[in-house]
């Protein structure tokens, strides 16, 4: 019996006299995961300059962050949450101007966690002295919105396959120019 298990005195476990093979331990390179990368669009990076541009407002010397990763997290939002670029410009625009999220919403990754509250908050918000915070035209921050939400919707207007914004729409070239002085 114990011989059929392999167990036998002049026969090693791991030791085969049959046609079996031994599985070796593979030293063969490594395989790609066959994922596929994933890249922020021109929209994300302009999200992520009017994020970094909305807590510069509050914090002059907020450090530069790396903002292929703050692109890429507002890619996230955009494509697992399923947010649109006006959606999430809006909601950080809220959040931004509120005294408690001001202080806590201070990068994408943050905003991506809070959005479903933000947003709830933002939408009850709406129409109230809140909103009505930074009254004028003359403030960046709500030309910047305004910009960016005609950029937006020019940009669903297009076909589905005319590809991201164009670098030389004035409504989004001082976002594109801010990304050129940060580098």
């Amino acid at each position: 019996d114990t011989e059929s298990l392999g167990g036998s005195d002049t026969e090693s476990p791991r030791t085969s006299h049959s046609s079996e093979p031994v599985n070796e331990p593979n030293t063969s390179p490594k395989k790609s995961s066959g994922k596929k990368t994933v890249k922020a669009t021109d929209d994300d990076y302009r999200l992520a300059n009017l994020i970094l541009d909305g807590v510069r407002r509050l914090q002059p010397n907020f450090k530069t962050p790396n903002l292929d990763a703050w692109a890429n997290d507002c890619r996230k939002i955009r494509e697992l949450d399923n947010r649109t670029p006006a959606e999430i410009a809006h909601v950080f625009n809220w959040a931004n101007r509120d005294d408690f999220w001001q202080t806590n919403i201070l990068s994408p990754a943050k905003l991506r966690k809070q959005f479903d509250q933000l947003q709830i908050k933002a939408n009850q918000c709406k129409g109230s002295a809140h909103e009505n915070r930074y009254p004028g035209a003359g403030n960046q921050l709500q030309q910047q919105h305004a910009q960016l939400n005609a950029a937006f919707a020019r940009a669903s207007a297009r076909e589905v396959n005319a590809g991201p914004l164009e670098a030389n729409d004035p409504a989004v070239r001082p976002q594109m120019d801010i990304t050129a002085q940060a580098v």
